[in-house]
């Protein structure tokens, strides 16, 4: 016994005196040290204060500041550098050590990536519904969308904290405003070719746009002109008789006398 106690001091000894070199040094290219137990863990102090631990609570392992370390963070080091951190309230940051939500991630270019058959992220809310989904569909497309099972859900764009665009659970869509047709616009509508309606049921169509010259805003249904308004003198041609008021000053001058064309009735 007295053997063994002398080599323990020895040990001591020699420990205690190196200086700025760890107090622990296994150098062994296979198992180098062993903690058995099903509760086994280590634990980390700064003098009386318990700091954190390394626990394995049944084959779970389990990193972590101890309920005293109110402070404490966690954090991951590659070449000197935080690559992520976790902080005494449970906020991650990747990339920086000082993260301002739940995951804080910073960088400069590609900083998350789905990448896979179809990858999606899905939406549930605090009930644990499934709410909604952003989905890399078909491989090229993209789809934001409510579940099926989310018969309540609205799909909303804002910029500046405005409402943009709003559709409804029925598929109704509303430009700055709350949807109550297939398309209801808050604000003017301007487009550059026309407008056309149609019915599903026969296929026909009426058509809004520009005539021959900027001025005449035209109808036309299946194709085929019905009438003109023009802007400079607010004439209104239809298709039977364009060419009447078109030619309805000669037809005054040349062929009527002076006192009969003024009673000629203008469409």
């Amino acid at each position: 016994m007295k053997k063994v106690y002398l080599v323990f001091a020895l040990i001591s000894i020699v420990i205690f005196n190196i200086s700025a070199q760890p107090h622990l040094h296994i150098e062994r290219n296979l198992e180098a040290a062993r903690i058995d137990g099903n509760q086994s863990w280590l634990s980390f102090w700064d003098g009386p204060a318990y700091k954190g631990f390394l626990w394995n609570n049944q084959g779970t392992m389990t990193l972590g500041t101890s309920d005293e370390n109110t402070a404490g963070q966690l954090k991951f080091v590659t070449n000197h550098v935080d690559r992520m951190t976790i902080n005494s309230q449970g906020l991650i940051g990747v990339n920086t050590s000082n993260p301002l939500s739940l995951m804080h991630i910073h960088g400069d270019n590609d900083i998350l990536r789905l990448s896979g058959n179809q990858p999606y992220l899905s939406y549930y809310n605090g009930l644990g519904g499934y709410v909604g989904y952003l989905w890399n569909k078909n491989l090229f497309d993209i789809e934001l969308g409510t579940s099926s099972n989310n018969s309540t859900g609205s799909l909303f764009l804002r910029t500046r904290g405005n409402l943009g665009i709003w559709m409804d659970p029925d598929g109704l869509v509303g430009i700055r405003k709350a949807p109550t047709e297939a398309l209801d616009v808050s604000g003017s509508i301007r487009t550059d070719l026309s407008v056309i309606y149609a019915t599903t049921s026969t296929n026909n169509y009426w058509r809004i746009f520009h005539g021959t010259a900027t001025s005449q805003l035209c109808f036309a249904f299946n194709g085929d002109i019905k009438s003109c308004i023009n802007s400079d003198n607010a004439d209104f041609l239809t298709s039977s008789d364009q060419n009447l008021k078109k030619n309805i000053q000669e037809y005054e001058q040349k062929i009527l006398p002076k006192n009969q064309a003024s009673s000629i009735l203008r469409i």
